[in-house]
């Protein structure tokens, strides 16, 4: 059964003057490039409040500014008053005709909002549901978090590099395609990103991508329209936020710390493209240890609000311009969580080159799981149960529990000993 379409649609439906209403990132746009006026009215920055639509009216007529001001699409006096307006200072467009299939044509798409559809049936993948697997799930949101200098921006710009020229500039990060990709920056600069983009993609042996780049100021809950007209200009698929803490802006006094993350994640939502958001974590977290799991600063809601979530750890002291660094699959909405993933990064003065290795700094060790540990130290031979524990720092009864869970890896040898399976 089909729905009856709303009054609004069939009232816009029939409307016959002028050029048609496109999207333009969140706002809208109706133009006359063809009618011989040259006119462009343009509205964004829609809120709706009381029942009412608002937003901000910008007018051009042969490229030449008229008018810009806020306006209200709901209201008939608004439109007539407008219109009188625009007709003093640009006789030659019939502006009630052009406000009425705006207003109409805007309402009736702003109130329509997504159709309903119906689900249950599984879906065949037309493509790689991920930008650069095994991260970045398509048209969701991902964070990438850890303390402050474990190269958590340079790894996002190794990826970006990869997503926008579809190399392997990580190993065994496979892109999907070549995707336009956007740096919206709250940290640094664009000179230092243009650098670090450069030095990624010379230390991969490939031509730097031309990627735009936004500074922001504001949270991007207030700026989404800015951003949302540069994914539309660039045609972006990946927009990369640095960092989050700062795309929030500075929390309300009284209400719930929730709502600036929800907010954000509300922006994102409307970009309708895949995210990669950078965070740091509680400082407590930090410190506490080798062993010790840590999560982003602030808010559960940064966690349960992302699809898939990385937690970034970089060794304590790294020597001769290499540093080895832990990719841990921290949570995951779509899929099984990865196994940790350790890289070597090498710095040779501007190069940068990213390496697959298995980590050796003992901070980083400490973070693996106990199978993979178990399985590194018994390729030297086999061992007791306490010589295993006391060698991985974990109490004996891990040890005993992970030689059960996995039989296919381990066997216990006739003195008793543990060993690995051929």
């Amino acid at each position: 059964m089909t729905a009856e379409p709303s009054v609004l649609a069939q009232l816009a439906a029939s409307i016959d003057y002028g050029q048609g209403v496109e999207r333009r990132g969140l706002g809208y746009v109706l133009a006359d490039a063809e009618g011989g006026k040259g006119y462009e009215a343009h509205v964004s920055r829609l809120r709706s409040s009381g029942g009412e639509l608002r937003g901000e009216l910008r007018v051009l007529v042969d490229g030449r500014h008229v008018s810009v001001g806020s306006f209200n699409l709901s209201s008939l006096t608004a439109r007539a008053q407008t219109a009188r307006l625009l007709a003093i200072r640009a006789p030659q467009v019939p502006w009630g005709d052009v406000l009425e299939r705006l207003c109409v044509s805007v309402l009736a798409a702003e109130r329509a909002g997504s159709p309903a559809v119906v689900i249950g049936q599984r879906v065949p993948a037309t493509a790689d549901p991920r930008l650069l697997a095994p991260m970045l799930p398509a048209e969701h949101p991902s964070v990438l978090y850890g303390p402050g200098g474990s190269g958590k921006s340079t790894l996002a710009a190794a990826m970006a590099v990869s997503v926008a020229t579809g190399h392997e500039v990580i190993p065994g990060f496979r892109p999907s395609s070549p995707q336009p990709v956007a740096i919206l920056d709250w940290e640094s600069t664009a000179d230092d990103w243009s650098n670090l983009i450069a030095g990624i993609a010379e230390g991969a042996g490939i031509e730097a991508p031309r990627l735009p780049y936004l500074g922001c100021a504001r949270p991007l809950a207030d700026d989404v329209e800015r951003v949302a007209e540069l994914v539309a200009e660039h045609s972006v698929r990946l927009v990369i936020v640095d960092s989050v803490g700062l795309a929030l802006g500075i929390g309300r006094e009284v209400g719930d710390p929730a709502d600036a993350v929800l907010r954000l994640h509300g922006a994102l939502r409307h970009l309708r493209v895949t995210s990669l958001l950078i965070d740091h974590v509680a400082g407590s977290d930090i410190a506490t240890g080798v062993n010790g799991a840590s999560r982003p600063y602030g808010s559960v809601y940064k966690v349960n609000a992302a699809r898939d979530v990385w937690e970034l750890r970089a060794e304590h002291e790294p020597h001769a311009g290499v540093a080895e660094v832990l990719l841990i699959h921290a949570k995951s909405n779509l899929s099984a969580k990865h196994p940790p993933i350790g890289l070597r990064v090498v710095h040779d003065g501007d190069v940068i080159r990213y390496e697959r290795a298995e980590v050796t700094a003992p901070e980083l060790e400490g973070r693996l799981s106990t199978q993979r540990r178990m399985h590194r130290a018994l390729a030297s031979g086999a061992r007791t149960t306490r010589q295993l524990a006391e060698d991985l720092g974990v109490p004996e009864t891990s040890i005993r529990s992970a030689l059960l869970r996995h039989p296919d890896a381990f066997q216990r040898l006739s003195d008793g000993r543990i060993g690995l399976k051929a």
